[in-house]
């Protein structure tokens, strides 16, 4: 439950998409923020934190640090939004990173916080690593994409069925949602000899 009076579920819905090149160190942030409810936050933000963990760091007892804040994006003010109930806000960041940066250690955090309250609670908040370590396409988790994912697509498009998760599991065409036509690219790869599935939104 959320400590902001009035408010005891989040107003809205926080969908990531990371890409990754570590060739050029190139990192390219999208997000989507979805209000479910009225949006009345005049100073509501949209952050990105770039983390990094078991940094080397040497100090008394310890020989590492768990996790440190390596940059805000855009900065630490992030990117003043105000939608009504229905309405998206969508956003994208680019940063490339540091050499000094090891980036398999690194991770996303990007938070949706209301500013206007004290403390500055967030509403909605994700993470997401800068390499996917899932199997594109496998819906069911199982490790293995094969007709069980169709099975699966089906089953949360249309009969209630649970949500791939993460949510890129099941975002086959890479188009940031899961939809029939997840079901027919996934049907074309497995029969047809179409594309593999692709990473998808997380």
């Amino acid at each position: 439950e959320m400590n902001v009076p009035g408010i005891n579920v989040s107003p809205c819905t926080l969908r990531v998409d990371v890409l990754y090149d570590s060739t050029s160190r190139l990192l390219k942030i999208k997000s989507w923020v979805t209000a479910l409810d009225t949006f009345t936050h005049a100073n509501a933000h949209l952050r990105y934190a770039i983390a990094e963990n078991h940094k080397y760091f040497v100090w008394y007892s310890l020989d590492s640090l768990q996790h440190i804040v390596r940059k805000m994006l855009p900065n630490y003010n992030g990117i003043a939004f105000n939608i009504n109930p229905g309405q998206t806000f969508a956003d994208s960041q680019s940063y490339t990173l540091s050499s000094g940066w090891v980036d398999k250690n690194c991770y996303i955090v990007v938070f949706v916080q209301a500013d206007d309250y004290t403390g500055k609670p967030v509403f909605r908040c994700t993470k997401a690593g800068l390499f996917p370590t899932y199997v594109f396409g496998d819906g069911t988790g199982d490790a293995v994409v094969d007709v069980a994912d169709v099975v699966f697509l089906i089953n949360y498009l249309y009969r209630g069925g649970g949500a791939p998760n993460p949510y890129g599991r099941g975002d086959c065409n890479r188009d940031c949602q899961i939809d029939v036509a997840d079901v027919i690219y996934l049907i074309n790869y497995l029969y047809r000899a179409g594309p593999a599935p692709l990473k998808g939104c997380d």
